[in-house]
């Protein structure tokens, strides 16, 4: 639904191996929040604050 507090850190290049981590911060009724972070080895390549919404399907 949306993305906050976005950072790109560093570049992403073809070959890197990256690392997704996602905590969740709260959820209400069908939505939800997160904090992900994503890594290639042990470096921060970008972080943001997500919002979901979760459909039955």
């Amino acid at each position: 639904m949306s993305a906050d507090s976005v950072k790109w850190r560093r570049p992403v290049l073809p070959g890197d191996t990256l690392h997704i981590e996602a905590e969740v911060i709260k959820i209400r009724g069908s939505i939800g929040q997160t904090r992900c972070r994503c890594f290639v080895g042990n470096e921060v390549a970008s972080e943001a604050e997500l919002k979901f919404a979760l459909v039955q399907q």
